[in-house]
């Protein structure tokens, strides 16, 4: 992988994981949830995780910052013709 013209800002940047509340959705529902970053911290990404391996299919709706820096959440919704849970979380740097 080439890396001409990156620069390391910080030799100590660091990020952090942080789950939010799972969210369980039954049938043919829709479910959201959040997880934010403390105060302090820089939201920098996100996602979710779904150890659900019986779900025959869902779909993302949102999968996205809805409050951007310090002290910032992401928002997943998500749908499906079976039940499922998922836990949202964010990625940020202190």
């Amino acid at each position: 992988m080439d890396h001409t013209g990156c620069r390391v800002l910080s030799a100590n940047a660091s990020v952090t994981r942080i789950n939010g509340t799972p969210v369980s959705d039954a049938a043919f529902t829709t479910g959201t949830g959040t997880a934010t970053s403390p105060s302090t911290s820089v939201l920098v990404g996100g996602g979710y995780s779904n150890p659900d391996t019986t779900a025959s299919s869902f779909d993302t709706y949102a999968n996205h910052p809805s409050t951007p820096g310090l002290g910032g959440t992401w928002t997943v919704t998500i749908g499906s013709s079976d039940a499922i849970t998922f836990t949202p979380y964010v990625l940020c740097s202190p």
